[in-house]
């Protein structure tokens, strides 16, 4: 009699402890359809890619929070893409080639606000000097006698260039001039 009182017993107190923890709404996840598109893009990263993107700089400028300017075009480099991050910074990317097969060869201008390095190239290179171009010192670094990267500081604004393929330093003068 008690092994049977001690068994019924114990099924009570499991189902007491099942009901408990039982809820009636069930426990769902959000799924790509449900989410917006920039959330959907990057769902299961754990990120939302904070880059939108512009049809103009103008447009950028309305998004950064501050106008910027670059050249029209840049030789060799036909296309361009422009993005922007709210109230931060604004880039626009010169490219040849496809990015979906992995071609494309870039150039990238990025202006930003504060005074740290927002180039994103933390590459090693065998090359780096700060010299003084059109008034502002610039940091420029690479390999072989060609700039990967180069990046300033101006009237509040941080600025970088990378070019995927490297350019001549008087290409990155030229381009430093133009870049405000």
């Amino acid at each position: 009699m008690k092994k049977l009182f001690v068994i019924v017993l114990a099924m009570l107190t499991v189902f007491c402890f099942a009901a408990c923890g039982k809820t009636d709404e069930p426990v769902t996840e959000p799924t790509p359809e449900i989410l917006t598109e920039q959330e959907s893009e990057n769902y299961g990263t754990g990120m939302i890619n904070p880059w939108q993107d512009c049809s103009t700089l103008e447009d950028a400028a309305a998004v950064a929070g501050f106008e910027m300017a670059v050249p029209d075009r840049i030789e060799g480099y036909p296309e361009t893409h422009i993005q922007a991050v709210e109230n931060s910074m604004s880039q626009v990317f010169f490219y040849n080639g496809s990015f979906d097969d992995g071609s494309a060869k870039s150039v990238l201008i990025r202006k930003g606000t504060g005074g740290e390095d927002i180039s994103g190239d933390y590459n090693e290179y065998s090359e780096k000097e700060t010299v003084p171009m059109h008034g502002v010192n610039v940091t420029v670094k690479g390999d072989n006698g060609l700039v990967y990267n180069a990046f300033w500081f101006q009237d509040g604004y941080a600025y970088c260039i990378n070019a995927d393929d490297g350019m001549s330093r008087e290409q990155i003068e030229n381009l430093v001039e133009l870049v405000k």
